[in-house]
């Protein structure tokens, strides 16, 4: 490739505009001050192919065909949106130190890990685990969000509960200095996002934690830079009174979708609820691509992004952070309950197929808005019934399109072998918004079927929670019963002869 000719401080960016297979256009421009081109910054996304960071479908909005004229000045590619053929965007970014090529337009690993490198001296955690954690992510991040910080407690103020969890607490608070984007080259200083409200979630009994603990972490970090829509995690603090570690993670402004439904369900229509289900999905695919499992996929762990006035972004979080510090015993599991798939009841382990299940239960919850198993005990009853009778959340048949209760039902099989994969199930849900704009689609003919003669409601969504049913991460038991794990005809009163 020929060297490139920049200024200190610009990225070069080349940006190819892919209308069919066989026409593209190659757009090339310099980015002054390691900015993204605002012009690309202020359109919105509607679908993110997340096997490249770099590949994205945009709207056929106006404000896209104002783009691609100011890019191209080709009237022909406007006639080609206007037919609403999908444009793909493919962007190259190059260091404009070492004109090295990046997958990031404001990080360049090889310049920016010397950077973070001679700085370990002046820093420590206190516990050489974090400290071995941190380094680590500096010197293999490919982006800017896939590397961690220690942030001194007193950095933070404002700082207020949210929630607790089974196993650590959760906190609101204002971080003025902000994390780490870029580097400046020009004024030779790191470039922060400063003024930023995070999200402080402390690990319980965590003063002695050790490295092993934080695999899941290395996960989560890594599947941010693919693209995926995980939450982006800044890096480690430590509360000075309890001494307890704390993780410190992007703060989500509309809250956990389980808080977001019970705030907005009926305010939500089938269009859009069926939009979020594609988002996580899209989400989990990427997960499940590289290879990664969640453990503990549920509402509580999927937050949401709204920005101005709409719904951006449903990301996933909690990549095992969402257990016991201290080893646990070889017979319990975590997670809860009505999430957990049959066969991680029976002891086998969490798999891509497990979080599948967990994924039919959340579409489920999403289209009747009603956490899974509410009105009843979440003990080991309920855990049993869920191996031996089938037992599912019941599906609301006037709300739910017939297409999209087929879905859930596959997922929610007992046979893990005969549920869809994440990447199956992303398809199949994009595949629904890919016709739409022709009609060719049966589900919307459900959609509009729904939609005609069911009244809207308004007001608070509200519904009964038993007292015994838990929404947050626990240690439970696995099954210890002699029954057959496939054996279907199962009675009340054999049950009741099992137990943990």
């Amino acid at each position: 490739m020929t060297k490139l000719s920049l200024q200190s401080d610009a990225w070069f960016i080349k940006l190819s505009i892919f209308i069919s297979s066989s026409r593209y256009i190659d757009y090339q421009f310099v980015s002054s001050n390691c900015s993204f081109p605002e012009f690309l910054r202020n359109n919105p996304v509607i679908f993110t192919e997340p096997t490249d960071k770099s590949l994205l479908y945009l709207s056929q909005s106006k404000d896209f065909i104002n783009l691609l004229q100011h890019i191209c000045k080709d009237n022909n590619l406007r006639s080609c949106v206007e037919t609403k053929h999908l444009v793909l965007l493919k962007m190259e970014y190059f260091c404009p130190e070492c004109h090295k090529p990046c997958i990031d337009n404001e990080w360049c690993k090889d310049c920016n890990s010397k950077r973070l490198r001679e700085e370990f001296k002046n820093w420590a955690s206190g516990n050489s685990s974090i400290d071995e954690l941190i380094q680590n992510t500096q010197l293999a991040a490919e982006a800017s969000n896939q590397k961690l910080e220690w942030i001194p407690y007193n950095e933070f103020t404002e700082v207020g509960f949210l929630s607790k969890g089974g196993f650590g607490t959760v906190y609101k608070a204002f971080w003025k200095n902000g994390y780490i984007n870029t580097f400046d080259i020009k004024e030779g200083t790191w470039k922060r996002m400063p003024n930023e409200y995070v999200v402080l979630k402390s690990l319980n009994d965590s003063k002695d934690i050790t490295l092993g603990f934080f695999d899941e972490i290395s996960r989560q970090l890594k599947s941010a830079a693919t693209g995926a829509c995980v939450i982006p995690i800044y890096g480690v603090t430590q509360h000075p009174d309890t001494e307890d570690y704390m993780m410190v993670m992007a703060y989500s402004n509309k809250g956990s979708l389980r808080n977001y439904l019970n705030e907005n369900y009926y305010e939500l229509d089938l269009e859009t609820k069926i939009y979020l289900t594609y988002q996580i999905a899209a989400s989990l695919s990427e997960i499940h691509k590289l290879g990664f499992v969640h453990c503990d996929f549920h509402s509580g762990n999927v937050v949401l992004y709204e920005y101005s006035g709409t719904l951006a972004a449903a990301l996933i979080t909690d990549f095992g952070l969402c257990k016991s510090i201290h080893q646990v015993s070889e017979k319990t599991i975590e997670g809860v309950i009505p999430y957990i798939a049959p066969e991680v009841f029976m002891g086998r382990k969490y798999s891509q197929a497990s979080d599948i299940y967990s994924f039919g239960i959340m579409m489920n919850e999403i289209a009747t808005g009603l956490p899974p198993h509410h009105n009843i005990s979440h003990d080991s009853k309920l855990s049993l019934r869920i191996v031996y009778q089938y037992l599912r959340p019941e599906i609301n048949t006037e709300i739910t399109p017939r297409l999209f209760i087929q879905l859930i039902e596959k997922c929610w099989e007992k046979d893990p072998k005969n549920r869809p994969t994440a990447s199956e199930i992303h398809d199949i849900l994009l595949n629904y918004f890919k016709k739409k704009i022709t009609d060719r689609e049966e589900i919307w003919n459900q959609v509009n079927e729904i939609e005609k003669n069911t009244k809207n409601k308004t007001g608070s969504f509200e519904y009964n929670i038993h007292e015994r049913a838990f929404y947050t991460s626990r240690t439970v038991e696995i099954l210890d019963g002699d029954l057959d794990f496939d054996d279907e005809n199962i009675h009340d009163d054999e049950l009741d002869e099992l137990d943990f």
